[in-house]
């Protein structure tokens, strides 16, 4: 006993290691970072270079995975990690049937091909990455057809880990993977989310989900409806993030480490000057130099304008009524500069620009490829390019004009009913048309040679507002989502009225918007609509009658259709200009189809 105790009394040393054991024991984490043979672990490092094996986990103790990767690239790269150089580590180790695979190489500035060419085991990124989707992943399904796969799904709820459910709860609507509190769900209240979900079209379902539940004859899930289901579920298509390069300095950070190839392209960023003069004053001799752009490739492309390449553009006029209004930067008799022209992105058909006419921000848009699939868009023309365009974009400025006055006669409709709980705070974008003058084209336009006699590419114009939106419904998918509150409501109930108003003529799609504030008053701003109509002419994207049978079978009534009575069989209480006194709205009533606008 007093031997024990005077064991406890004592204060125990600090172990020092001679220099020996320290070089064996940098010796031995320098090869466990080089090796790539997944069964040399630190045990069998510490037995061969004869290092005590509690020393050696102390040291490398606190190496996240990360890290640890980080430092292997270091090394392979001949850079010096935070806690060791090795560039008098010797070029071979010991003989013994424990070596790695690969020899020890000395990390300096002639690394030999082999350690450059290590072979590390792959795996593809839609199934080891949950963040990183893809179209071909998913299946094409009906919304009868999803309900059935994820009811077979749900079987096996109640026996699955959190993982597995965390892989499926970002592809499905409206299932969150925080509660109110902020705190992350555990594997009980996913499974009571995920039992209580009611799928709707913008759900996804991969292609091993439908192959268990006795669907593996259903096609692949289609480009269009892939991005649209990725826009209302907020998904990442690409799970690599930009992020400062790691440099010695900060090595010692948990930082993830990405292919330098697919990193996306930076925007260069261009300021704009403060006044039309300083664009004048530019001489014309000594132009500015253009900042450098990087090689375009099929998904994401950069195209700046110059301050040297600004052109005079002209505001068109066009036969839908609408009159810009007085604050609007704009003078039509006029030359208008533009002070800053820069590429935002190219999504599907569209190129949309950033705009700034005397100060104010707008975003300009023209088409890029045609609907029309069996046309290879190179074999076109510039006129023919130039004229499809204009069509195209007379016809979405229709589509603006007419789903303002729509909503026009859905705000009278509801007053005259005596209408209260319906959001009041709902608008339609303006726009205008502006069409590029002069001999040369502007390089946003993409076009090669020079333009005859009023052959400038036209730009639909609207002012620039947030890139966050909330999207109501797709092209081809009208569903109602159960929590989208009074606003929500209203545009459906918006989109249900326009369907009676038509006489079924005429389906409201695509409606998005974002939130704005106008006068101290934040309202609901829509833009970029579509239409299914009964000639199939109204524009890109009109499906014609396959777009009105999508309405009619996704469409739910809500609170709103109920309480405007759209729900009724009975639909001659709405008011059509057809029905109405008024002779201005007769005469547009008379006419056979809605389709028409221009």
């Amino acid at each position: 006993m007093t031997r024990a105790k005077d064991l406890r009394g004592t204060t125990r040393k600090p172990q020092t290691l001679d220099s020996n054991v320290e070089a064996r024991i940098t010796e031995a984490k320098h090869a466990l970072l080089v090796s790539t043979d997944p069964k040399f672990n630190p045990k069998k490092a510490s037995a061969l270079y004869n290092v005590p094996y509690r020393t050696f986990l102390n040291r490398l103790r606190g190496i996240h995975p990360r890290k640890k990767a980080h430092e292997k690239e270091m090394l392979l790269n001949g850079e010096e990690t935070k806690d060791q150089s090795f560039d008098q580590l010797p070029s071979s180790l010991p003989s013994t049937s424990s070596t790695p695979s690969n020899s020890i190489l000395p990390c300096n500035e002639t690394v030999n091909d082999n350690a450059m060419n290590m072979s590390t085991p792959s795996t593809s990124p839609s199934t080891s990455n949950p963040s990183s989707y893809i179209s071909s992943d998913f299946v094409e399904a009906l919304l009868d057809e999803k309900l059935l796969i994820f009811k077979h799904m749900s079987l096996s709820f109640s026996s699955a880990s959190a993982v597995s459910l965390q892989l499926i709860r970002p592809i499905h609507v409206n299932i969150p993977s925080c509660g109110p509190s902020g705190r992350k769900k555990n594997l009980s209240e996913l499974q009571s989310d995920l039992l209580s979900h009611r799928c709707n079209n913008f759900c996804l379902f991969r292609r091993s989900h439908a192959d268990a539940a006795g669907f593996s004859h259903l096609p692949p899930l289609s480009d269009i409806n892939f991005f649209e289901s990725v826009r209302m579920l907020h998904l990442r298509i690409n799970s690599v993030k930009r992020k400062a390069p790691v440099t010695v300095s900060n090595a010692n950070k948990r930082s993830k480490l990405s292919d330098p190839d697919s990193n996306p392209i930076l925007v260069p960023e261009v300021s704009a000057p403060a006044s039309a003069c300083e664009c004048n004053d530019i001489p014309d001799t000594a132009p500015p130099t253009r900042p450098p752009e990087p090689d375009p490739d099929g998904d994401a492309w950069v195209e700046i304008l110059s301050w040297d390449e600004k052109k005079n553009i002209l505001q068109e006029a066009y036969d839908c009524g609408f009159d810009i209004p007085s604050h609007w930067p704009v003078d039509v008799q006029v030359d208008v500069h533009i002070f800053l022209v820069q590429y935002i992105h190219i999504y599907l058909f569209i190129t949309v620009l950033k705009l700034q006419l005397k100060g104010h921000d707008f975003a300009a848009k023209k088409y890029i490829k045609f609907s029309d699939d069996t046309v290879d868009n190179d074999l076109l023309s510039d006129t023919e390019k130039i004229r499809k365009n204009k069509y195209l974009l007379y016809s979405d400025a229709g589509r603006l004009m007419q789903c303002a006055a729509f909503l026009r006669a859905f705000y009278d409709y509801a007053q005259r009913n005596d209408v209260q709980r319906i959001d009041w705070d709902i608008q339609f974008s303006k726009c205008f048309l502006l069409q590029e003058d002069g001999a040369t084209p502007s390089i946003a336009s993409a076009m090669k040679f020079a333009f005859g006699e009023d052959e400038g590419v036209t730009w639909l114009v609207e002012p620039r507002r947030s890139t966050s939106f909330e999207k109501f419904t797709g092209t081809l998918c009208h569903s109602r989502a159960y929590f989208g509150g009074l606003a929500s409501e209203t545009v459906h109930a918006f989109a249900h009225y326009v369907y009676i108003f038509t006489k079924h003529e005429v389906v409201v799609a695509d409606l998005q918007g974002t939130l704005v504030s106008v006068d101290g008053k934040n309202l609901l701003m829509l833009f970029d609509p579509m239409t299914h109509t009964t000639s199939g002419l109204s524009g890109s994207g009109d499906f014609g009658e396959e777009g009105i049978k999508s309405f009619v079978r996704d469409h739910e009534c809500g609170p709103v259709c109920k309480v405007m009575k759209l729900d009724d069989e009975d639909e001659s209480e709405v008011e059509t200009p057809r029905d109405s006194g008024k002779a201005e709205e007769q005469g547009q009533g008379n006419r056979r189809h809605w389709a028409t606008v221009l």
